[in-house]
């Protein structure tokens, strides 16, 4: 069989959630059967990848460079007309946009990373969320191949959209396990209490997120020797930072995220509306056991292990996650983290989940190429 020509095409190579997850998939994929490109729509600000998607072997990365929006499209239209592609995969509601702008005969896949819905219109406003919602549904309605980043979005988007939507759950880089006495270096680096067990909250600070609810029922449900440690920005750090103290770390952006996550002991969320986060599969492969809200990801995730390794409590209920705080202290045991860790090493690894995008491109091509 020929190599299967692949372009991937992503607004940036900006360190996000999408990103990471389109770094993945491309890593493991088998260049003796694709043959892979990754356009890049504009030019990273900062916090780039671009330099380690550049040193994947046998991966061609293109960047647009221009000045307007006028520009944005001949350099895309140009590049369409040098290359042929047996499949464009968009990773985000821009570059599916760029996928309808050209009459291709290729296939037109689209990874969906959450519902077009509520969560649009917290991020961008009601008046553009709405907009983006609708054309997001219009352009998912019109693509070949749609793949949910989990199994819950993706009924979700069969209720909703439409009836053609697959799923692939998130994966990411398995890490290796480090010792107590690593751990507690660690820490100290950090300058975090070695005498303290830390839950760890990583996110954009915002409504959906509930950063409040967190600090104030994790004060109340919490004994003194446990603190909270919270990574991210946006609109609420100004509210959140006058909490900051020795129990509540509230440490705003971080470049090393995965240190903090390696020196915690344990993960927390109170989202009420989430896709399925990388951070959340980050935690799990470092085995930290989790208390995390009832939305659907995190449902979805907590249900499919047979061991302990986490609960979840009812969303925006205060009286409910004191109770499930003290469930969750009561069942931690010396095993839990380890049944974290072969949990996320069976579902979730990031070359689980571009085996399972190979499947699909393979499966895909061949049924179109018979047709």
């Amino acid at each position: 069989m020929k190599k299967i020509k692949i372009l991937f095409l992503s607004s940036s190579l900006e360190n996000s959630g999408p990103v990471n997850v389109l770094f993945n998939i491309i890593k493991y994929l088998d260049r003796e059967k694709m043959d892979v490109t990754i356009l890049s729509l504009g030019h990273s600000k900062n916090k780039s990848r671009k330099e380690e998607f550049k040193a994947l072997v046998g991966l061609n990365v293109v960047e647009l460079h221009y000045k307007n929006i006028c520009q944005s499209f001949c350099q895309y239209f140009n590049f369409m007309n040098s290359y042929k592609f047996d499949i464009i995969h968009a990773h985000c509601l821009r570059s599916l946009l760029f996928t309808f702008l050209i009459n291709s005969n290729s296939l037109k896949f689209y990874t969906i990373h959450i519902f077009p819905g509520y969560q649009t219109l917290a991020i961008q406003g009601k008046l553009r969320g709405k907009g983006l919602n609708i054309l997001s549904r219009f352009l998912i309605k019109r693509t070949d191949v749609n793949i949910a980043c989990a199994d819950f979005l993706r009924r979700e988007i069969i209720d909703s959209i439409t009836s053609h939507c697959l799923s692939v759950p998130n994966g990411v880089e398995a890490k290796a396990k480090i010792s107590v006495f690593e751990k507690n270096v660690l820490k100290s680096k950090l300058s975090l209490d070695l005498k303290m067990q830390y839950f760890i909250f990583i996110g954009r600070l915002s409504v959906e997120k509930r950063p409040m609810f967190l600090i104030e029922n994790f004060i109340k449900s919490f004994p003194k020797e446990y603190g909270l440690i919270i990574l991210g920005d946006g609109p609420l750090l100004s509210q959140i930072l006058p909490f900051n103290s020795e129990r509540i770390r509230v440490l705003g952006f971080k470049t090393n995220v995965f240190d903090y996550l390696v020196a915690s002991d344990f993960y927390i969320s109170a989202s009420v509306v989430e896709g399925l986060a990388n951070t959340f599969l980050e935690a799990l492969s470092v085995g930290l056991p989790c208390l995390v809200s009832n939305i659907p990801s995190h449902r979805e995730v907590l249900s499919g292990s047979e061991e302990f390794i986490g609960l979840d409590f009812e969303t925006d209920d205060g009286d409910d996650f004191q109770y499930k705080a003290l469930c969750f202290l009561e069942q931690i045991s010396k095993n839990t983290k380890l049944n974290v860790a072969r949990y996320f090493e069976k579902y979730y690894t990031a070359k689980r989940m571009s085996e399972d995008y190979q499947k699909i491109y393979i499966s895909k091509y061949t049924e179109k190429k018979d047709v």
